[in-house]
C-alpha cells in the first residue's frame, strides 16, 4: 500500500459544491465566498481575490488563474468579468447556467438549461427541455455561436481538453443514465458529436491523448481509457479484474494525475491507483481519513482532494501522492 500524505484540512468545503470548475481532473480551482472570487493553490488555500457582482447565492463556474477572467451565474443571468476595456463586466440573460470552459485564445464554453415553465391546478412548474451551448468572446461581451443538445432533464458536467479548444460534457439523467458529447471549436463554431452513453466522461490525460471514462452507477462496472482524438476503446478494467473484493465497484469518481497513473475511487472508498493500461499500481492509504470518503477530485500531478461527512458537516482534505511504482 503507498501511503499519502496529508497536506491540509478544510472544514465546511464541499468539493462537489462550492469550488469550481465542476470536474474531477487536476485543473486551477476557484472559490466565491462574500462577494469575491479567490484562485485556490494546490492546497486549495485561498491566494488571489477579485471583486465580482455577484449575488450571495451566485456560483463561480470558472476563471483563469490571474482572474482576468471570470464567470459567474446566479438564477437569471450568466456575469463575465473580464480586465478587457471593451467589455469589462457583462452579462447575458442566461439563466441557471452550470458549466464554463475557457478555451486557448480566450474563448467561453458556457452551458445552460432550456427553462420551460408551466401551471397546473393553480401551482407553477419549472421544467429543463433541453440545453444551449454557447461560445463567447468575453473581450466583445457577445455570443460568437450556439448550439443546442436534446437532453431534457439532464444536468451537465465538463471535462475540458488540456491544450485544444474542446471539451466534453456529460449530461447526466440520473438513474436513466448519461449522454456524453464532444463540444470543440473550430473557426469560430462550435461542432458537437456524440461519443457514448451511460459513462461518465472524468479525465484527459495531461497531454490529451487518453479519455478516462469511469462507470454511471446504474449501468455497468467499467473503468475504460479511449483513445484521443478517434475515441476508440483501449482499455478496460472492473474492480474484481484487479482482484479486489467482489462486493466492491468503481464508483464515478476518477481522474488522470500524470499520463502513465489514474486515481480511481471504489464505492467502498478504496482509493486505487493504476496506470495507463488500468493496470494495478496499489493501493493509495489515507489513514487520517476516519469516514469514508464521498468524493474525490484531481488538484495537481500530484495532490487529490477528498470529501467526507460527519454528523451531517462535510469536510475537504487534500493530500500528496508518494511516487507509485509496481
Amino acid at each position: 500500500m503507498h501511503r499519502a500524505e496529508l497536506v491540509a484540512e478544510h472544514q465546511g468545503m464541499r468539493l462537489d459544491r462550492d469550488i469550481s470548475p465542476d470536474s474531477l481532473q487536476p485543473s486551477p480551482r476557484f472559490c466565491f465566498r462574500g462577494g469575491q472570487v479567490f484562485a485556490l493553490d494546490d492546497t486549495l488555500a485561498a491566494t488571489t481575490r477579485k471583486s465580482i457582482a455577484l449575488s450571495s447565492c451566485a456560483r463561480v463556474l470558472n476563471a483563469v488563474p490571474d482572474l482576468s477572467i471570470v464567470v459567474g451565474a446566479d438564477e437569471s443571468d450568466l456575469v463575465v468579468a473580464t480586465t478587457a476595456a471593451t467589455a469589462g463586466e457583462f452579462r447575458l440573460p442566461l439563466p441557471m447556467a452550470e458549466v464554463a470552459c475557457i478555451f486557448p485564445g480566450g474563448h467561453v464554453l458556457v452551458t445552460a438549461p432550456v427553462i420551460e415553465h408551466a401551471t397546473f391546478q393553480g401551482a407553477d412548474y419549472a421544467s429543463r427541455s433541453g440545453h444551449r451551448v454557447l461560445l463567447i468572446d468575453p473581450s466583445k461581451g457577445r455570443v460568437v455561436d450556439e448550439a443546442a443538445l436534446d437532453i431534457p432533464e439532464s444536468f451537465i458536467s465538463t471535462t475540458q481538453h488540456p491544450t485544444a479548444p474542446l471539451a466534453v460534457l456529460t449530461a447526466s439523467e440520473g438513474q436513466d443514465g448519461n449522454r456524453v458529447f464532444s463540444v470543440a471549436e473550430a473557426d469560430g463554431r462550435l461542432v458537437v458529436e456524440a461519443l457514448v452513453e451511460n459513462a461518465v466522461a472524468a479525465s484527459f490525460n495531461p497531454s490529451g491523448t487518453r479519455l478516462l471514462l469511469t462507470p454511471h452507477p446504474s449501468f455497468g462496472p467499467e473503468l475504460r481509457v479511449l483513445n484521443w482524438p478517434d475515441g476508440s476503446q483501449l482499455r478496460s478494467a472492473t474492480a474484481p479484474d484487479l482482484d479486489l473484493p467482489d462486493d466492491d465497484s468503481f464508483d464515478i469518481c476518477g481522474c488522470y494525475l500524470k499520463d502513465d497513473l489514474i486515481l480511481a475511487m471504489t464505492s467502498a472508498g478504496r482509493l486505487i491507483a493504476l496506470d495507463d493500461q488500468l493496470d494495478l499500481l496499489g493501493q493509495i492509504g489515507v489513514s487520517a481519513v476516519r469516514q469514508r470518503p464521498s468524493y474525490m477530485i484531481g488538484v495537481s500531478t500530484a495532490n487529490f482532494a477528498l470529501e467526507t461527512w460527519r454528523h451531517g458537516a462535510a469536510s475537504a482534505s487534500v493530500w500528496r501522492l508518494p511516487p507509485v511504482t509496481r
